[in-house]
């Protein structure tokens, strides 16, 4: 009976983990992705509407940049929450 407890509780565990990745972790995620790709192309539209404007350009240059910046950082945690993922039992 003690075996079956132990591998009760160790299953409940790895359920809690997908709740919590599945419920929490993943919106996040996802959030943070659509927030990089909206600053991404604010900075495009800036740098189009304001061509005439160097101001304007190098500020439209600034969101792109970091726009990317953002989107390179969730794909790495994106990544490193896959792989934690798959380490946890």
């Amino acid at each position: 009976m003690l075996l079956y407890n132990i591998a009760y509780a160790a299953n409940a565990g790895a359920n809690l983990a997908d709740k919590i990745k599945i419920q929490l972790i993943n919106p996040l995620i996802q959030g943070l992705f659509v927030v990089a790709i909206l600053i991404f192309i604010f900075g495009v539209v800036e740098m189009v509407f304001k061509a005439d404007s160097p101001e304007g350009r190098a500020t439209g240059k600034r969101h792109i940049i970091w726009g990317l910046v953002g989107f390179v950082i969730m794909i790495g945690v994106w990544g490193i929450v896959s792989i934690i993922q798959s380490i946890i039992p």
